[in-house]
C-alpha cells in the first residue's frame, strides 16, 4: 500500500491505490486509509457499518487526511453508476441526474466520479424529439435575478463526431434559459417563427454577451435559448450577464427566482449506436 506522509485534514493527496470504503466490511485495524467521496481517512479505531463522515461514538472514529488530487476518485462506496430513467446522486445542494425523459427513448448509463468528473453511454434512436439530458448542477439556486452578484460557469467537454445532440445550459427563472455550446446533426430550438425551409427564426443576432457570441432565439413558453455562432467543448460563460440581457428585453423580470441550474448533454439521437459523452470539468458559482 502507498506511504501516506500528509497531515490530518491538510490539502490535495493522492488517493491512488487505497481501498474504497464499503460498509460490509470492518476496518479494524489503526491507522487503516481508505477512500471516501473524493477524501482520504484514517481509521483511528474499530469502525464499521459507518462512512467516514458520520462518526458518532467513541468505537467508530475517523480523522480527514485530505482531498484527493486525482481527476478520477470515487463518491460514496465508489463511482455513481446510474441506468435507470431518472436515477441521480444527490450531495448538499447539488446533483448529477441520468434524465432520461423523452418519448421513445432507449438505454443510457450515467457514470459519475464527482458532480464536474462523469460520462454517459447513451444509445438513442434516429427519430424526432429530445429523448434525454444527462446533467449536472445546482438543484434549486432560490435568488432573484436582481440579488445575484456573480454568476459564472466553466466546462469541458468531450464528445462524439455524430449523432443529433448539443452541449447545453439549461436555467430556470422560472421561464427556460438555454445555452447552447456545441450542436451536431439535425436539432433544432424553440423559436417565434419559421422559415419556408423549416429554420427557426431568430429574435436577435449577433449577441456579444456572457463572454460568447449567439443567436438568440424566444418563443413557445416564454423559452430563451441563446445558441453560440461557433462551436466550444470548453470555456467560462458569464450567466448573471446574460440573465441580465434577457431582462433588459422584457422577456422576464428582475424579481424572477433562479431554480435549477444545470449543464449537460441534451440527446436526441445517436443512430442507435452507443455514443459516449463526457464532462472531464464542470464548475457553477452564485453569489
Amino acid at each position: 500500500m502507498p506511504e501516506q506522509t500528509a497531515d490530518p485534514g491538510t490539502g490535495p493527496v493522492s488517493c491512488s491505490g487505497y481501498p474504497v470504503w464499503n460498509s460490509q466490511v470492518v476496518y479494524n485495524t489503526t491507522g487503516e486509509l481508505v477512500e471516501y467521496n473524493c477524501n482520504l481517512y484514517r481509521n483511528e479505531g474499530f469502525a464499521y457499518d459507518l462512512n467516514p463522515e458520520e462518526n458518532s461514538g467513541p468505537y467508530m472514529q475517523w480523522s480527514l487526511v485530505g482531498s484527493c488530487s486525482e481527476s478520477h476518485c470515487a463518491m460514496g462506496e465508489g463511482p455513481f453508476i446510474g441506468c435507470g430513467q431518472y436515477d441521480k446522486y444527490e450531495l448538499g445542494d447539488w446533483t448529477v441526474y441520468n434524465n432520461v425523459w423523452g418519448g421513445a427513448a432507449d438505454s443510457q448509463c450515467l457514470t459519475a466520479y464527482s458532480m464536474s468528473d462523469w460520462y454517459v453511454v447513451s444509445t438513442q434512436p434516429a427519430t424526432s424529439g429530445v429523448k434525454s439530458y444527462p446533467n449536472t448542477g445546482i438543484v434549486n439556486v432560490n435568488k432573484s435575478v436582481g440579488s445575484i452578484n456573480t454568476f459564472t460557469s466553466s466546462f469541458n467537454v468531450s464528445v462524439p463526431s455524430s449523432g443529433d445532440w448539443e452541449v447545453a445550459y439549461d436555467i430556470w427563472v422560472p421561464s427556460e434559459i438555454m445555452l447552447w455550446m456545441y450542436t451536431v446533426g439535425n436539432v433544432g430550438t424553440i423559436a417565434e417563427s419559421w422559415n419556408d425551409d423549416g429554420t427557426p427564426v431568430a429574435s436577435a443576432t449577433n449577441v456579444n454577451v456572457g463572454g460568447h457570441t449567439w443567436n438568440v432565439y424566444h418563443g413557445g413558453n416564454n423559452v430563451v435559448s441563446f445558441i453560440r455562432l461557433s462551436n466550444t467543448l470548453s470555456g467560462t460563460v458569464d450567466i448573471k450577464a446574460i440573465l441580465t440581457w434577457i431582462v433588459n428585453q422584457g422577456w422576464i423580470s428582475s424579481s424572477g427566482i433562479v431554480g435549477a441550474s444545470q449543464f449537460g448533454f441534451e440527446i436526441s439521437g445517436t443512430n442507435s449506436t452507443p455514443l459516449t459523452f463526457t464532462c472531464n470539468n464542470f464548475s457553477m458559482t452564485v453569489n
